[in-house]
């Protein structure tokens, strides 16, 4: 499934089928937002964050479209979490509060209503979905891909707001020195883990796992590892037990 909504595409859309979320690390409400929107605040810490995911309660017949500002960090973050919550169908609006003026979507001033948040969680939160820096440590295995998404200048949309082609994509992230072997479990880490594990799953990739927290300076070995290539075991011939056998009890071979 597609993660992300472009803004051309989101324009076509009746806003009966999606929940429309404002993603933001700020409890500043935004002085302007799309129609319909709901505020989520992203909080920074991982426990926070985790326990407020398994708190919200969301319409599961609907489309979740996440957005914010523009630079996509807080909108794939929260999707990352609601992913982890059990939420599959969830999107991120790409271009965010930045582009609407451009691509004509409408903008309104005024109170944004929060999103529904119950006093405590009843959703589990998945940690092979989206973990904590503890849990990365921990977590890491000889048969998972170590990808470190530190450096990244990447956008996926070209001038009228569509989405690039998956070859496109691919040479850019090689660019960003960001590489990956395909079909294989994935955790990615680092400044831009959100925004990059879903490029892969929009690549078709499903097995990826985020860290949530930073994780500069983390000092590990296997911080940034490709899933080893898989050898086929060297043929062993058998061994005649007649052949090279001593006589006991002589020096006859």
């Amino acid at each position: 499934m597609n993660p992300f909504i472009s803004l051309q595409e989101f324009s076509y859309q009746s806003q009966d089928s999606f929940i429309l979320i404002f993603c933001s690390s700020s409890p500043t409400p935004p002085t302007k937002f799309i129609p319909r929107s709901f505020f989520y605040v992203v909080d920074d810490n991982a426990a926070v964050f985790t326990k407020n995911c398994s708190c919200l309660e969301i319409d599961d017949d609907k489309t979740i479209i996440c957005y914010d500002n523009g630079d996509l960090h807080s909108a794939c973050k929260a999707c990352w979490g609601f992913k982890a919550t059990g939420h599959d169908d969830v999107k991120v609006l790409l271009g965010g509060i930045k582009s609407c003026d451009k691509h004509r979507i409408n903008l309104v001033s005024g109170e944004i209503p929060e999103i529904k948040k119950g006093e405590t969680p009843c959703l589990p939160f998945n940690e092979a979905v989206a973990m904590t820096l503890e849990q990365f440590s921990r977590k890491e295995s000889y048969a998972e891909q170590v990808i470190e998404a530190k450096r990244l200048n990447i956008e996926i949309t070209d001038a009228g707001g569509e989405i690039l082609s998956q070859t496109l994509i691919v040479k850019l992230l090689k660019e960003n020195e960001i590489e990956y072997k395909p079909n294989k479990m994935t955790i990615v880490h680092g400044k831009n883990a959100f925004y990059v594990g879903l490029i892969l799953n929009y690549l078709g990739e499903r097995m990826i796992s985020v860290v949530l927290e930073d994780t500069t300076g983390f000092v590990s070995a296997k911080k940034s590892r490709l899933a080893p290539e898989y050898k086929k075991p060297e043929k062993v011939t058998s061994i005649d037990p007649q052949v090279n056998r001593k006589c006991c009890g002589c020096s006859v071979f």
